[in-house]
């Protein structure tokens, strides 16, 4: 059962030391992006990870996610991060199973230099596991980029 939505700008009574521990993996994972760290960054996920990202329409498992997503988009990325302001926290009641949902922004690199800004959004749902470096893998992550506005 789902029982809390935490948020930095709701009244919650949210155990912080949570919400830590899932800020942590963020900051994790954005150090792995900006580094390319994909050998850090595959101890985040799942071996079963589904995923969907900006790229690849879909990742069944964490080679493929790696191969088809992270490699090509890290190469052309720089600058990150996540806006940990807008970040929302689904949690169990039991803390096993979390869903995040944060916005984020990066610049893609064109002929080696910072070219235009990227601002997304991303889910990701992470399953606690002892084993892991911050006690949560991602089995699902889906990051898009913002739509843009038609008229």
């Amino acid at each position: 059962m789902v029982s809390l939505l935490l948020s930095r700008s709701m009244n919650t009574q949210a155990d912080d030391d949570s919400t830590l521990v899932w800020d942590r993996w963020l900051a994790e994972f954005e150090d792995c992006v900006c580094s390319r760290d994909t050998d850090r960054g595959r101890q985040l996920f799942g071996e079963n990870v589904y995923a969907f990202g900006t790229r690849a329409d879909v990742a069944v498992g964490l080679d493929n996610l790696e191969q088809d997503q992270w490699t090509p988009i890290w190469s052309n990325t720089q600058g990150f991060h996540f806006l940990f302001d807008s970040a929302r926290y689904i949690v169990a009641d039991d803390k096993s199973t979390v869903c995040v949902m944060v916005s984020w922004e990066s610049h893609a690199v064109e002929n080696g230099k910072k070219g235009y800004l990227r601002s997304g959004r991303c889910t990701l749902v992470l399953r606690e596991d002892r084993n892991a470096p911050f006690g949560y893998v991602a089995m699902h992550s889906h990051f898009s980029k913002l739509p843009k506005a038609e008229f």
